[in-house]
């Protein structure tokens, strides 16, 4: 009764919460039926094999701590499916193929969905759905976290210099935070402006410290600045 009682509290709470902390508590409430499913197929899976290939899952533990990258894959795939588009055209091959394919007979070649599957150090993995001359067929694409975009589409994104790894340990060291910033930096790139507050406030949610967020205390309107 009292975990029934939980559930419901944190469903109501989600209703009126921002959308990063609403799709938090939904997340959790499917996550907790899931959990022991999970955990016994795991051990079987554990059980089955000593030495399991390498997958994203497997890669997302080196950067992020698994229940930061489960929640991040899932919340970018339900309200950010837009801008994991627009990764995959300004800064794969995708864009490439699709300038190239598309000169001579335009709308032959279309990204038509593109959805995470993994987050590593290096790279967010995602799943295109190409739609090229009326057939649909899906790719694994590596965007690379420190991307700038490709040469056929340099002229529609824009172009920033990579995420100083010295600047953001000043502030933080924490892995959440390495990848808030560097998706930031991508989201600019792809003219995704109204998502950057989105991923600080995730990377907050996910125990961030914030990296990239203006202090209270920034003395914004003086003139001249005094700090």
């Amino acid at each position: 009764m009292v975990n029934r009682r939980r559930v419901l509290v944190a469903c109501v709470w989600a209703a009126c919460s921002s959308p990063v902390d609403s799709f938090s508590s939904s997340h959790e409430c499917h996550r907790s039926r899931m959990t022991a499913a999970h955990q016994e197929t795991g051990s079987r899976l554990d059980a089955s094999s000593n030495t399991p290939a390498e997958d994203a899952s497997t890669r997302n533990s080196q950067y992020l701590e698994q229940s930061q990258s489960e929640f991040a894959i899932a919340y970018l795939n339900e309200h950010h499916k837009d801008v994991l588009s627009s990764f995959v055209m300004a800064f794969s091959e995708v864009g490439e193929l699709s300038v190239s394919k598309n000169m001579w007979m335009g709308g032959s070649y279309v990204l038509e969905e593109a959805k995470l599957s993994g987050i590593t150090r290096d790279s967010l993995i995602i799943e295109a759905t190409i739609q090229e001359s009326g057939k649909s067929s899906k790719q694994q694409v590596e965007v690379s976290l420190d991307s700038s975009p490709v040469k056929g589409m340099r002229k529609k994104f824009i172009e920033l210099p990579p995420v100083d790894g010295a600047i953001l340990a000043r502030s933080s060291q924490l892995p959440i935070d390495d990848f808030v910033r560097r998706m930031v930096r991508l989201c600019n790139q792809a003219k995704a402006y109204s998502a950057t507050g989105k991923m600080i406030q995730l990377g907050v949610q996910l125990g961030g410290k914030g990296a990239g967020k203006l202090k209270d205390n920034m003395f914004l309107n003086q003139v001249p600045h005094s700090e």
